[in-house]
C-alpha cells in the first residue's frame, strides 16, 4: 500500500514504526546486544533522527530509504518526495518484514484516522498473513477495512478514506 504522509510528522512516523517493530533473524542478536548495553531499543533519539532524515530533507524530489534496520529491527522506511511537495510512503517492505497490514496497524495505533491517507490500496504479492492465526484474522479484518474505504478527492488527486464508523475500526480501537 502507499500512503500520503505529507502532513504527518515524519519523525513521529519513524518512532511509531520502531515502537511496533520486532527484531528478525540475525537482528535478534543485535537487538539483545543493544539492550545489554542499556540502549533504548524502542525509541529513536533526536540525534539519530537528524542523521536519518538529513539526505531526505536535502532532496527536492526522489525516493530515499530513511532507515533500513534499527537496532536489529527491520524498519525499511521508504519515502518519495514529489516535485509538487507530496511525500509518499510505501508499506511493502515493512509489511514483508512484519506481516500483512502491520504498517497500517501502526498508523491506526499512533495517528488520528483523518491523518491516514491511502493513495494505493494494493498490497505486494510477497506480503503474507503469516503463520499466527490471530495475526491472520487481524490482517483480514484490516484488509476488509481498507477494501470498504471511500474514494475521496483531495489536493493531490484521490485517496481512500477509512470510515471511523466501520465495524473493523470500532473493534480495532477497543
Amino acid at each position: 500500500m502507499k500512503f500520503d504522509v505529507t502532513h504527518l510528522n515524519l519523525k513521529d512516523l519513524l518512532r511509531a514504526l520502531v515502537a511496533n517493530a520486532k527484531p528478525k533473524g540475525f537482528g535478534e542478536k543485535i537487538y539483545e546486544d543493544s539492550i545489554d548495553r542499556g540502549e533504548n531499543v524502542q525509541s529513536v533519539s533526536e540525534e539519530e533522527m537528524a542523521v536519518f532524515f538529513s539526505e531526505f530533507d536535502a532532496m527536492t524530489e526522489g525516493m530515499c530509504r530513511i532507515v533500513d534496520y534499527y537496532k536489529g529491527m527491520p524498519i525499511k522506511l521508504d519515502l518519495t518526495k514529489n516535485d509538487n511537495g507530496q511525500i509518499i510512503a510505501s508499506s511493502t517492505s515493512y509489511d514483508v518484514a512484519h506481516g500483512a497490514f502491520e504498517y497500517l496497524k501502526t498508523l491506526l495505533t499512533y495517528f488520528v484516522l483523518d491523518e491516514i491517507i491511502i493513495i494505493d490500496r494494493s498490497t505486494h504479492h510477497s506480503v503474507d498473513f503469516g503463520q499466527d492465526i490471530s495475526h491472520q484474522e487481524h490482517a483480514r479484518f484490516l484488509k476488509t477495512f481498507v477494501e470498504d474505504a471511500n474514494r475521496v478527492a483531495y489536493e493531490f488527486g484521490y485517496y481512500w478514506k477509512l470510515d471511523p464508523r466501520h465495524r473493523c475500526y470500532e473493534s480495532f480501537r477497543i
